[in-house]
């Protein structure tokens, strides 16, 4: 019996010091990770001139490994990315406003699964027959099977959306889509969420994020206002676009109000307040010690309620949460989610069975996208191959990248020039193409003339119009893509002109 005590004292402290040496591996393994991600980002943003800057936020087991930031947030001033340096984040903010959705029905304020028609303004449409099998969570989903460019338009460029306008084109411009009920991405449903807590509760969505989560979180330099980063003289990182030349950086710069800031892409954030953000997920809704929402909060907001089929590189889309996506890496479970704006990307994502979480900001969405997600397979790659990881696969890729760049950037000033080049085909003077142009739907265009051209203005964004092939047309670029304004002219008059399918009407000849 004594013999058999002893053995069992010898085996329970060769276990003791296997734990203790495998902590001590599992700390070294840490140190080295950051040692090993820190230098193939610094070699990436050395590789990559053309992206300004870069901001890092890597978690494990709730702690953080890494949080840095690389390059430039100001080429101007010369300012560098520092881990607190707050970045647009766009539709990464679905997954904060979503959070806020299950935490507000934790209180008994709403029911996700309840018809929308239970809430103002629903309720009190004169027609709200579409909306009656739609629910809270079919807008979280993007299942609800309904659009409305004219909403999403004002909330995300314009600016221009007061709740009497929105309410009137919820009813007005709904439109029940042919494919029903079916998984279609898109930031109709989360504004018309936070138009619901403000018809019915008369609570603001940015408001709330505060006081939910971003002040429990102490996320200090995350806002859904931007005008907080410029009260309180907040580093901010501004946005750039991809530059042509490598000795020019700076294209043109992007600039977001409080009104273009909206609940589906509407937030500022830095990687140290992404690092809290990634730690409260990983210790399932705890922080610093506190209990800031329930477990099954956390469930709700990462489990998949609509299927989806998305395939990128080695990323496949199988579902959609409560603003998380739900995806497979290389057979391993992720949620995550992504925002893209000109001169932002941002990604948030999670390897729940490793303890991993990843954040990656960047103030240049074409670079930025391919860069974070090449750094995100690096680091995803790290943890899960161990000691059969080569670091060298992943500077060829860099390399392969770097060698892409040139043609990127080739194709970008053919296209600048191309624009630039093409003859304008007015048939009167620029200045009798200057006016206000008004559609009670799409709101309000505005052309002046300046020394740079002709200035279109539609709400809090404007744009300098370029030449089109048609004649009497113009070419804008409000956001990624470019646009046409064909003018109607009569008696030698402007009367109206053309955007996007709708007419508006000269306001004064």
């Amino acid at each position: 019996m004594k013999n058999t005590l002893i053995k069992k004292q010898k085996i329970t402290k060769c276990f003791a010091i296997a734990a203790i040496a495998l902590i001590s591996i599992s700390s070294n393994a840490q140190k080295l990770d950051s040692k090993k991600i820190n230098g193939f980002i610094e070699k990436t943003m050395e590789s990559c001139s053309s992206l300004p800057g870069l901001g890092v936020a890597i978690v494990k087991d709730g702690k953080p490994i890494l949080v840095k930031g690389y390059g430039y947030s100001n080429f101007s001033k010369s300012e560098k990315v520092k881990d607190y340096t707050s970045f647009y984040i766009a539709s990464t903010t679905k997954s904060f406003t979503g959070l806020l959705a299950l935490i507000l029905e934790s209180e008994g304020k709403i029911n996700l699964d309840k018809s929308l028609t239970n809430y103002k303004p629903f309720k009190n449409l004169k027609n709200n027959a579409i909306f009656e099998n739609i629910t809270i969570r079919e807008l979280l989903n993007h299942t609800s099977g309904i659009e409305n460019g004219y909403i999403t338009w004002r909330e995300a460029y314009t600016g221009d959306k007061s709740l009497e306008t929105l309410t009137m084109l919820l009813e007005e411009k709904t439109t029940v889509r042919t494919e029903g009920k079916t998984f279609s991405y898109d930031n109709l449903g989360y504004n018309i969420f936070t138009l619901l807590l403000k018809a019915e509760y008369g609570l603001d969505w940015q408001v709330l994020l505060k006081e939910k989560i971003f002040t429990p979180l102490q996320m200090d330099k995350t806002s859904a206002y931007i005008s907080d980063a410029y009260k309180s003289k907040w580093k901010l990182a501004i946005p750039y676009k991809f530059a042509y030349n490598d000795s020019v950086k700076y294209v043109e710069e992007i600039i977001k109000t409080d009104n273009m800031m909206h609940s589906a892409g509407g937030m500022i954030s830095s990687v140290k307040d992404a690092g809290n953000w990634l730690s409260f997920f990983q210790n399932k809704g705890k922080f610093n010690g506190k209990q800031v929402v329930s477990e099954k909060i956390i469930e709700n907001a990462l489990f998949a309620t609509a299927k989806t089929d998305r395939e990128r590189e080695l990323i496949k889309d199988t579902g959609y949460g409560i603003g998380w996506r739900s995806a497979t890496y290389k057979g391993n479970q992720i949620e995550y989610h992504t925002g893209g704006y000109p001169g932002s990307y941002s990604k948030v994502a999670m390897m729940r069975q490793n303890n991993l979480g990843i954040a990656v900001f960047a103030n240049e969405s074409l670079l930025g996208e391919r860069i974070a997600f090449l750094i995100e397979e690096f680091i995803y790659d790290y943890y899960l191959e161990g000691a059969q990881f080569d670091e060298q696969v992943y500077y060829k890729k860099l390399d392969k990248l770097v060698s892409e760049i040139p043609a990127m950037q080739s194709g970008f000033a053919n296209h600048v020039k191309k624009n630039n080049e093409r003859p304008w085909k007015l048939s009167l003077e620029k200045k009798l193409y200057c006016g206000t142009f008004f559609n009670s739907f799409a709101g309000t265009i505005k052309i002046e003339q300046n020394s740079n051209g002709l200035i279109v203005k539609m709400g809090d964004i404007s744009t300098i119009a370029t030449a089109f092939k048609d004649e009497n047309t113009i070419r804008v670029q409000f956001a990624n893509n470019g646009s046409v304004l064909s003018f109607k002219i009569n008696n030698n008059q402007v009367v109206s002109l053309s955007f996007e399918d709708d007419i508006f009407e000269k306001v004064q000849l």
